[in-house]
């Protein structure tokens, strides 16, 4: 156990650090310190301020000492430097020192004891319902495994349940957590919680008799499941939340043992999407072969979505998790991992808001990704074209809009036709006079008309919006349109005006 660990046990005393050579230094165990003590490394001395001797060993040494006398000749003349010294107040006595370091100790033989058999059924490739087994003989509350679906992944088998929570029995039959489950979760936040605290995390309803640890499973940095114990047969202690924190681990390590997660089988499908994606399949009746072999049945309405882990390449292991977890929001997808990148090709038939209503904005948030998509298309011959969309998508968001994580080639296509136009002329000379003479009445006068004008244009017909985006009061909104159409000359009321207006202000956005 660490010594810095070891001192929380002693928060309650006035403790004084006289000497801190190592704080994280193991500690194996503990023994009286007297006259005639044999002094060994890793091991926590305690006694009184007198007992100290006169001259140490050279070896790292700790005490833990009550505050008796004052401190020896050797300290006051520099103490050495392998040595951790704690005093304590003589507001706890000896007996009480020798009760806390038995209960830590304890506590720690417990988790290593755990710790151990959990492995040895890990490595004994029982399966994962022996773990649960295993882990509910050694905590002696009940336990579930869930993954991100909810799906009951495995569950304490003895019958015996609290009166008042009935429900356990029924989501055993079910296979799946209730939805009344899920939403008192949602509502206490419990899962942000516990996302936060990246350790599992307790929590209580007042309307309830008992509560429960919540710790999420992660694989690759990815979520892809909980557990929950609930203190059923006796209260939680400091023990059972470091045994949980360690029983996440092994669950995550017994589910990639399974196929699913350690190999594409996809392979064939990723070699026909990645040759689309190079470029290297261009005849239609190849392509329709293929599709037929491999048995690709996609609508005429097709995308790109792009799936990025910023600052970061995928691997294997992590681009399957997230492909096998993505399937269930985008049906009839493929998938490959194309430079450092997730491409799916998804059959989309409905319009962009599907992410939000599907998922998979939810899903990646949580998981630090971010995704782009590409407008729709419907030729396979076509794909390399609007990969590329995406491409572009996902640069120009991380650019304008780094807070979303989807991101649409469709609301950056001003901005693209800007890029290729300034390869060949500078962008303000398609700009409108008229707005270049309110971002400049903005630099000296320290206005927000452009700021203004662009959410109007964007909210053409919801001033209320445009207030709310802007903080100020609708009539302020109406105020500043009327003096932009007076002072600068603006027709926004003829739709090609109105049109080369936004154009300037999005290519104007390009400077930034």
């Amino acid at each position: 156990m660490l010594l810095s660990k070891i001192m929380t046990g002693f928060h309650h005393c006035n403790r004084k650090w006289v000497c801190q050579f190592n704080h994280d230094i193991e500690i194996y165990s503990f023994d009286f310190l007297s006259n005639s003590t044999r002094f060994e490394s890793g091991i926590l001395y305690f006694g009184n301020i007198s007992d100290l001797p006169e001259q140490l060993p050279p070896q790292p040494l700790n005490f833990l000492c009550l505050e008796d006398a004052p401190l020896p000749s050797w300290y006051l003349s520099g103490a050495p430097t392998q040595l951790n010294l704690i005093t304590l107040e003589n507001t706890i006595n000896s007996t009480q020192i020798l009760q806390t370091l038995t209960s830590l100790f304890g506590n720690a033989a417990r988790i290593a004891g755990g710790r151990s058999h959990l492995l040895e059924v890990l490595h004994g490739n029982q399966g994962l319902q022996a773990i649960v087994d295993k882990a509910y003989e050694i905590l002696q509350n009940p336990i579930i495994v869930v993954d991100s679906s909810y799906k009951i992944l495995a569950m304490y088998q003895d019958t015996s349940i609290p009166a008042d929570r009935r429900d356990l029995e029924e989501q055993r039959s079910l296979g799946y957590m209730l939805q009344a489950n899920i939403d008192a979760m949602n509502e206490a936040k419990i899962y942000e919680k516990t996302r936060l605290a990246q350790y599992p995390v307790y929590n209580k309803d007042p309307s309830e008799s008992h509560g429960w640890i919540t710790a999420l499973i992660y694989i690759h940095g990815i979520e892809v499941g909980q557990i929950g114990v609930m203190d059923s047969t006796h209260e939680f202690t400091e023990v059972d939340f470091e045994l949980i924190d360690f029983l996440c681990k092994i669950i995550s390590l017994e589910l990639q043992k399974s196929d699913f997660y350690r190999t594409n089988q996809g392979l064939m499908h990723s070699y026909f999407l990645s040759d689309l994606l190079d470029n290297q399949t261009q005849d239609g009746a190849v392509i329709k072969q293929r599709m037929t072999n491999l048995g690709w049945d996609l609508s005429n309405h097709m995308q790109i979505l792009l799936i990025s882990d910023l600052g970061h390449n995928f691997f294997d292991g992590k681009a399957q998790l997230i492909t096998s977890q993505l399937h269930s929001l985008l049906p009839s997808s493929r998938w490959v991992i194309y430079h450092g990148q997730i491409v799916f090709l998804i059959s989309s038939e409905t319009p962009k808001t599907f992410s939000k209503r599907e998922g998979l904005y939810h899903y990646l948030t949580i998981n630090h990704l971010t995704a782009s998509v590409s407008n729709q298309f419907d030729s396979l011959l076509d794909i390399r074209k609007y990969y590329l969309q995406a491409v572009k998508a996902e640069s120009f968001g991380l650019r304008f809009r780094p807070e979303e994580p989807i991101h649409y080639y469709e609301d950056y296509l001003f901005q693209h036709m800007g890029e290729i136009v300034a390869t060949k002329q500078p962008l303000r000379d398609f700009y409108h006079p008229g707005v270049v003479a309110i971002r400049e009445y903005d630099a000296s006068h320290n206005t927000n008309f452009l700021e203004t004008l662009k959410l109007y244009l964007i909210h053409i017909d919801d001033p209320a919006t445009v207030a709310a985006k802007l903080y100020v009061h609708k009539n302020t909104v109406f105020y500043r349109i009327a003096k932009l159409k007076e002072q600068f000359h603006l027709n926004l009321d003829d739709g090609d005006e109105r049109f080369k207006i936004h154009l300037t202000v999005k290519l104007m956005e390009m400077e930034a």
